[in-house]
Parts: structure tokens; sequence; C-alpha cells
């Protein structure tokens, strides 16, 4: 298991401890799929309500960092936020599903 893999785990599964419906795409996408990339990044559609954010921000461990406020008012906008994996300075960066209709 790569590195970036070991990192997108408990990101998942805080994602899934929060009842988060999401698709993952960018590097971790396309890492996963054999065509590597070279940005530091993952890419995250998610559909969040604020309630599931919060539950969601509660679950990561201590070595992910994200702004709880910067969080909740992109939210709230419809744009985009991040959390940051520290170890690796790995970015995850999270689109809210309400924000681009299907």
């Amino acid at each position: 298991m790569s590195s970036a893999s070991k990192a997108f785990h408990p990101v998942r599964t805080a994602l899934e401890a929060a009842g988060v419906r999401y698709a993952s795409g960018g590097f971790g996408a396309s890492t996963a799929f054999g065509e590597p990339r070279f940005t530091n990044d993952v890419d995250i559609l998610a559909d969040f309500s604020m309630e599931s954010q919060d539950r969601f921000l509660c679950q990561l461990p201590p070595a992910f960092y994200a702004d709880r406020e910067y969080a909740q008012t992109a939210l709230r906008l419809g744009r985009p936020f991040n959390v940051l994996y520290m170890p690796m300075v790995l970015n995850f960066d999270f689109f809210p599903a309400h924000a681009f209709p299907l």
C-alpha cells in the first residue's frame, strides 16, 4: 500500500463513519487506476450536510489538520475546503456535491 493510500484510509473511514457519500478524483483516483500524477492532493466530491461535515472532521485522527470554521463557511457558500495530512503534506480537497448538480 502506498503512503498516499495509507493517508486516504483514515479519511475514508471518517467519511463513512459520518455517513457521507463521496467520490475520489485527482491524484488518488488516477494513481489507483494506474496513471500516476505527481501532484500532492486528492480531490473528493462529498455530499456533506453541516452535521455530517462536523462528524467527519471530529473523526479525523490528530495527524490531520482542518480549519473547522473555514470548512463550515465553505460548505455554506458551496465552495471547496481542504484537510491536510501533515506527515506527508498531502492535501485532501473537498468539493461539496450540492454545488455541482449532475
